[in-house]
């Protein structure tokens, strides 16, 4: 046997053995899986809906086993089948076999379609529905989860209706793609005037008037023709219009242009009713006939139709003539003319004025000035006439008859006159003091119904008690004091001027608090609503008998303190009263009579006979120094015929238990 026959006997021995080796391995497992397949349990799958079982897999993914058809076996007590059929969801779940009967029912779940949709050519306006269902509008449009049959619509105004059923299968990606087409319209357009070039989206199409077919949609129109405003329209011509569309369209000539000045220059320019400014104004008008009126207060107007041509400017000047007419101006007495705030000289006079309103003033110092307008005419002469009266008249007209200060007192308002200061030697009880004298009061003055109580005081000084009877045992100075107090808490000007505590003088012309001076309280006791033929010499008359109710004195009630008193006559109080018990004075002042004392603003001064004979004082207030202050009236003290008199006076330096004061102003300037 050669090397070569040797070869072949190897090679066929080897492959000998390989087939014996082979057969050996696939008996062993072929009893391996008799033996797996006795000793193991088949469990039947049942795969539901019926479509899914044609192309389902079964698998064990965990655990030892194995599928055979639609059965699986399983060495293993727990192991997970996974189920997989084209169009349905995966199937995954866990068994234990000690659960598991002979079956095991899947149910496949089927994969949702998704639709894709494109649609041309794009537009906003486009609306799709899917089942009526409204889907929103963009450039692609994907629809997840749909499974069955749909209808799909989409309409937009310039586009024919797109309606189609689709049908969806499980696991479906369905791609739609939608040309929409365009619906054919003829349009016609005609023009005022006629020939004018018409232009579609910037290309000229022809003249009007024209007819031509279009698809519809959304179209920009521009007109033109020479000597015309251009228009400009844009225009929709939709899917379900007529098939018929006329559109008919005005052109107007072109404007022109009007330029105005007008002297003054803020005069008013009005054209057709229209105000359109002052002075001078440059205005585009329609072509044709346009009304101009020139209008200012004082002037006479201009009114004028003016023709506008087209695409021409026209250029006007007008120039007012100025409306005049004269005023005749007087005043009782002369006083300066000012007319809106620029003095004209004296009155009388007459002055010619623009007819327009003037603010007219009359003043003279001194005198309460006149305010009025006038508006001159030309064609008659206007006058303006006044009677001026005082300031302090004016003040006097403005004033009330009764005020109230802040604590609710009240005082009365008395325009004074003439009157005597003192008495006659031959006047029983009568006092070297009581010097006769003429005073004129010319200043109206307000002067207190009642004295100050404590009540009233102890809001300036807290060591009073509060009640209502009068304040006393101050000295002249606290009594001023509480003047200028109260005058700043109700906002006016203090009279007294006092330095480091000292009175210094008195500022006249202030329309604060202050105290009565002897004249003023003279008027309101004596001359005040009196018989000016008899004046009294008491307040209940010339008897010194005293009269029942007329004041706080002392009577029979105070025959037990020592002090003189008057024989039958009694008023219940021992001392003090509350203000406002007896009954008032013909002047209407309550205690002007009894109960206290009276501080005056006077300083206290002596004069004999002699010297003060032929004296006639004018708003007398008393000497500018002195020993002490005078004051006035009886006090509940008073009982002799001397004190009883109301032209009693006497001085004191020093606040007394039975010495008050009243509050008096004067109405100021």
């Amino acid at each position: 046997m050669n090397e070569f026959e040797e070869k072949i006997k190897k090679t066929r021995e080897i492959a000998f053995k390989r087939r014996i080796l082979i057969s050996f391995l696939s008996i062993g497992l072929a009893i391996l899986l008799s033996l797996f397949v006795f000793i193991s349990r088949g469990i039947d799958i049942k795969i539901s809906p019926d479509e899914a079982v044609a192309n389902a897999k079964i698998q064990i993914v965990k655990g030892f086993g194995f599928a055979f058809g639609s059965k699986i076996y399983s060495l293993t007590s727990e192991f997970t089948i996974v189920v997989q059929s084209e169009g349905y969801k995966v199937y995954k779940k866990d068994f234990n076999l000690v659960f598991i009967s002979e079956t095991i029912e899947v149910l496949l779940e089927e994969l949702p379609g998704i639709l894709s949709i494109e649609i041309f050519p794009k537009h906003e306006k486009h609306t799709i529905l899917i089942n009526n269902r409204k889907i929103d509008n963009k450039d692609k449009i994907i629809i997840p989860d749909l499974v069955g049959n749909y209808r799909l619509s989409i309409t937009n105004p310039f586009f024919l209706a797109f309606n189609e059923e689709i049908k969806i299968k499980a696991g479906d990606q369905k791609n739609i793609q939608v040309n929409l087409n365009r619906a054919e319209v003829t349009l016609g357009i005609s023009t005022s005037p006629n020939d004018v070039s018409i232009y579609i989206d910037n290309e000229l199409i022809g003249t009007s008037p024209l007819k031509k077919e279009f698809l519809s949609g959304e179209y920009h129109i521009r007109l033109k023709k020479d000597g015309y405003v251009t228009l400009e329209d844009n225009l929709e011509v939709l899917s379900n219009n007529k098939p018929n569309i006329l559109k008919n369209y005005s052109l107007d000539l072109i404007p022109g242009k009007l330029n105005i000045s007008s002297n003054p220059i803020d005069s008013e320019i009005f054209i057709d009713n229209n105000f359109i400014g002052k002075g001078q104004i440059e205005k585009i008008l329609s072509q044709g006939n346009h009304n101009v009126s020139i209008l200012k207060d004082g002037y006479y107007s201009i009114n004028e139709t003016i023709l506008v041509p087209t695409n021409k400017t026209i250029e006007k000047k007008y120039k007012l003539k100025e409306m005049l007419g004269d005023v005749f101006f007087d005043s009782t007495p002369s006083s300066e003319i000012f007319i809106d705030g620029i003095s004209y000289g004296f009155t009388p006079k007459k002055i010619k004025l623009r007819s327009i309103d003037k603010k007219i003033e009359f003043q003279k110092i001194g005198y309460r000035s006149y305010k009025s307008s006038v508006i001159s005419d030309p064609a008659i002469e206007k006058k303006v006439i006044s009677t001026l009266i005082t300031n302090a008249q004016a003040k006097l007209n403005e004033s009330k008859k009764i005020i109230k200060n802040s604590y609710g007192s009240s005082l009365k308002l008395f325009i004074p006159g003439r009157l005597k200061l003192g008495a006659p030697r031959s006047d029983p009880g009568q006092r070297a003091n009581e010097v006769m004298r003429d005073v004129l009061l010319t200043k109206p003055f307000y002067i207190g119904l009642n004295v100050v109580t404590n009540s009233e005081y102890h809001e300036f000084n807290k060591k009073f008690k509060k009640d209502n009877l009068p304040v006393t045992s101050i000295s002249w100075l606290e009594a001023i004091q509480y003047c200028n107090w109260l005058s700043k808490r109700e906002n006016f000007e203090p009279v007294y001027l006092i330095r480091n505590g000292r009175y210094v003088g008195i500022n006249k012309k202030a329309d604060g608090y202050r105290l009565p001076t002897e004249s003023e309280w003279t008027w309101v006791a004596r001359y005040a609503n009196h018989n000016p033929k008899k004046i009294n010499r008491f307040a209940w008359g010339d008897n010194p008998k005293v009269k029942e109710g007329f004041g706080n004195l002392a009577g029979e009630e105070v025959k037990n303190m020592n002090i003189n008193f008057i024989i039958n006559y009694k008023d219940s109080y021992s001392k003090l009263s509350p203000v406002g018990s007896f009954r008032r004075s013909a002047s209407g002042l309550f205690d002007l009579t009894g109960n206290v004392h009276e501080w005056m603003h006077d300083y206290y001064e002596l004069l004999s006979f002699d010297v003060a004979k032929g004296i006639d004082e004018k708003d007398r207030i008393g000497p500018n120094f002195g020993s002490g202050h005078v004051i006035r009236g009886s006090s509940w003290r008073s009982s002799s015929l001397t004190e009883l008199r109301l032209t009693y006076r006497e001085n004191a330096d020093s606040g007394l238990d039975d010495l008050g004061f009243r509050l008096a102003r004067w109405i100021g300037e």
